[in-house]
């Protein structure tokens, strides 16, 4: 009789285990979510690598470079070279096209409309981030169009530039599996990435 019991009580525990171990399997992707992904933006860097980026980019003493990086904002794709001289103070445009339109032709820049697209615009991009976000747009608890922000930032292990920005719009995961085309295209909306693709140093001081 002992023996039956505990036979019962052994095929509970299975059937437990096994359904429990289906619920797992059929809900992993929440389970997942819930996590791996936190409850609020996050940057892949920490300030201290900042500011050591910065260094080293200074300690080349750049004093003229080419700068070739492509682009991502919003629904504008692109690509830019500029030649960047006189501390980044003036800017000569060799090539652009985006598409927005007609490619744009060679010439002087002004700096207030392009220094998004020098080393120190990028600095000070990831020094803003750093400092202040954004990392969520709206109010997450009553806004379905809410998303938190990704930022994943690179530097370029010799000279210490910023090799790449990106920013990922990401839904909350309480949204429920019924919101599945905001989830998806509206953080892609909100997405944007800046990459160098190319930087030569065309004069230094650096001795």
């Amino acid at each position: 009789m002992r023996d039956k019991r505990k036979g019962v009580v052994g095929l509970a525990f299975s059937l437990i285990f096994i359904l429990g171990l289906l619920w797992l399997l059929t809900n992993w992707d929440y389970v997942f979510s819930a996590v791996s992904k936190p409850e609020h933006g996050t940057i892949n860097i920490t300030r201290t690598q900042y500011e050591e980026a910065l260094a080293k980019w200074r300690s080349h003493r750049v004093e003229k470079y080419q700068i070739t990086l492509e682009y991502l904002m919003g629904r504008t794709v692109g690509d830019i070279t500029l030649e960047v001289s006189d501390q980044g103070k003036n800017l000569y445009r060799l090539q652009e096209s985006n598409s927005d339109g007609p490619d744009p032709m060679p010439g002087a820049v002004a700096l207030d409309d392009y220094e998004w697209a020098t080393v120190d615009g990028l600095f000070n991009h990831v020094e803003d981030t750093l400092r202040g976000g954004p990392f969520q747009s709206g109010d997450i608890s009553n806004d379905q169009f809410a998303f938190f922000y990704d930022y994943v930032i690179a530097f370029d292990p010799d000279v210490g530039y910023p090799s790449e920005i990106r920013r990922n719009g990401r839904a909350p995961n309480h949204w429920s599996e019924g919101a599945t085309f905001i989830k998806t295209s509206g953080p892609a909306h909100t997405s944007y990435f800046i990459s160098i693709k190319a930087l030569n140093i065309l004069k230094s001081s650096k001795r």
